[in-house]
């Protein structure tokens, strides 16, 4: 009887070890590397529109010569700047 008990016991241990190396595992290793990863990402599609809001505006402007931005309640207007005439 004492010998199950121990050998239940032991069981019980080893499963809570494992378990406990497991959760440690994922807090060291897991998620900063998935954390790293979404961040990229985010930086990369932030990166995106950015580019793709100013292709945007310079080809509104080759077309129309002009371009505007709505800013709440305000409207900024953007035209083509040539120093030369």
């Amino acid at each position: 009887m004492k010998r199950d008990r121990t050998n239940f016991a032991m069981w019980v241990l080893s499963i809570a070890v494992v378990i406990l190396l497991i959760v440690i595992i994922y807090l060291i290793v897991v998620k900063p590397a998935f954390n790293k990863y979404t961040t990229e990402k985010q930086i990369e599609a932030y990166n995106q529109g950015v580019e793709d809001a100013v292709v945007l505006i310079i080809y509104d402007i080759a077309q129309k010569g002009y371009t505007q931005i709505q800013l709440e309640n305000q409207t900024m207007y953007i035209t083509e700047f040539n120093p030369q005439g």
